[in-house]
């Protein structure tokens, strides 16, 4: 499951590549959203479901979770560049991008934000 979170600045596709994908919307109104290409007004909530193949673009501010809803699925994202340190907005300010890590070797490949 990805926690619930949003971006400022990044704007993402989501798409489920295998098996059912869920995707939470939490608002108290209507999202709208592309999905598939085309503009839907996701009813306050309900959940999104994507099936194998289908693609959801989550645009700047719109807080989402999501997770699989079959046993497994794969997906994909394609997005703008996202700022790993600065762009990343999680509902339970506890959770982070990434845990924290005490190092005891040298990295030996560095993220955007190293």
């Amino acid at each position: 499951m990805t926690p619930r979170h949003y971006h400022a600045a990044k704007k993402e596709d989501i798409i489920c590549r295998r098996w059912r994908l869920t995707i939470e919307l939490p608002s108290s109104a209507p999202v709208r959203l592309q999905v598939n290409g085309e503009w839907r007004d996701i009813p306050p909530g309900k959940p999104l479901i994507l099936e194998f193949g289908e693609r959801v673009t989550l645009t700047k501010g719109v807080l989402h979770a999501f997770w699989a809803d079959s046993e497994y699925a794969i997906v994909g994202e394609v997005s703008t560049a996202n700022d790993d340190a600065h762009d990343n907005y999680f509902e339970n300010k506890r959770v982070g991008r990434f845990s924290r890590i005490d190092e005891d070797a040298p990295a030996f490949v560095k993220l955007v934000s190293d």
